[in-house]
């Protein structure tokens, strides 16, 4: 009956996530998709939405933006015809979100400000979270650092997460940093690049590719290689390729500028 196809709909959703989980969110789509055609909007309209949403998201991780924001605009008209608030704020999101992914920052700082509105912490902390984060992201690229440093700061108020706190640290760090307040910068990334929060050796690896170039900023040369050299060896690790590639660059500046180095 109807429970049996509800029960057959969730399993297929949890084996997506497990796929995209492994880093495979192609294969999770079809799974998704399936999951929603054996579903109806009644009577969990919930859990409806929420399917929805992860298949949008999904969607936007394989790189089909098109129909990430299909998925999504069919999420908002259904969560505003049944007065869903969250479900609401998170698909103005997931459309902040592809939007800047296709390249439309006016439609997604409109989106994600939107999104904010509607997801205040009791709402949903986390998707509140998860916009402050991604408008910060635009508002740092637009050299709005004063705003991005806002959002990242209430990012960090209410993230639990010590995976998510220690990121939006990062954020904040170069936030500082791009407003001349290399002090508070530096007081941010110390701890992160000393020991890797909660064992995250990512986290750590990326805070010292971003000091190193405080360092040489600030004149440190030899520091700043160090922590480059360190960053470089343990992206590798973490097939971090963008990353790992940017601290080579790093060390070719330092050569550069020392060719004692």
């Amino acid at each position: 009956g109807m429970h049996e196809t509800q029960r057959v709909a969730i399993a297929l959703q949890h084996i997506a996530l497990c796929e995209w989980g492994l880093g495979r969110p192609t294969a999770a789509v079809p799974r998704l998709q399936r999951a929603l055609s054996l579903m109806t909007p009644q009577p969990y309209p919930d859990l409806y939405l929420a399917t929805v949403y992860t298949s949008a998201l999904a969607h936007y991780a394989a790189g089909r933006f098109d129909d990430s924001l299909r998925l999504h605009g069919q999420a908002l008209d259904l969560a505003t015809k049944l007065q869903i608030d969250r479900a609401r704020g998170r698909s103005y999101y997931g459309m902040g979100v592809a939007y800047y992914a296709i390249g439309d920052r006016d439609l997604s700082v409109r989106f994600l400000r939107s999104a904010l509105e509607i997801l205040t912490p009791d709402v949903d902390a986390r998707g509140r979270v998860a916009a402050l984060r991604a408008l910060a992201v635009i508002e740092h690229e637009m050299a709005e650092f004063t705003q991005a440093s806002a959002h990242n700061s209430e990012a960090l108020r209410l993230a639990t997460p010590p995976s998510a706190r220690s990121r939006i640290l990062l954020r904040l760090a170069a936030d500082y940093y791009a407003q001349g307040k290399s002090a508070d910068a530096f007081g941010m990334l110390d701890p992160l690049a000393a020991a890797a929060p909660n064992g995250d050796a990512l986290v750590q690896a990326l805070a010292r590719a971003q000091r190193a170039k405080m360092y040489r900023a600030a004149g440190d040369l030899v520091a700043a290689r160090r922590d480059a050299e360190l960053a470089i060896s343990a992206l590798r690790s973490f097939e971090a390729v963008t990353d790992e590639f940017d601290a080579r660059v790093e060390v070719g500046v330092l050569r550069h500028l020392d060719p004692a180095l």
